[in-house]
């Protein structure tokens, strides 16, 4: 984890949050219409008072939750349309100014 990634981490869990890293879930367990935990891939459930993904929409929305049943249609129907193709991408270039160029050192 990076520096940024470990200072949320430490604040969760003083705040009383359990993390799991590298470990899957399967469904997000729905009661009265209030996800109440998770159940993972190796089969145990995790009960919580809240739970958060940092799944994609799709992932969390569609795959993880049973949206036919937990969702409205319109909103389940919008998910399905999201476009994740990005226009933007990151470039770094380091640029050396020459002397010409450099501040004045009077």
């Amino acid at each position: 984890m990076g520096a940024v990634s470990e200072a949320i981490a430490r604040a969760a869990k003083e705040a009383g949050a359990q993390l799991r890293c590298s470990t899957p879930v399967q469904e997000i367990l729905v009661d009265d219409g209030e996800a109440k935990g998770v159940r993972l891939q190796d089969g145990s459930v995790v009960r919580a008072k809240r739970v958060v993904s940092n799944a994609t929409t799709h992932m969390t929305f569609l795959r993880m939750l049973d949206s036919k049943h937990h969702l409205p249609s319109s909103y389940r129907r919008h998910i399905e349309h999201l476009d994740y193709t990005s226009p933007v991408c990151k470039i770094n270039v380091r640029h050396t100014l020459n002397e010409r160029y450099s501040r004045p050192t009077s």
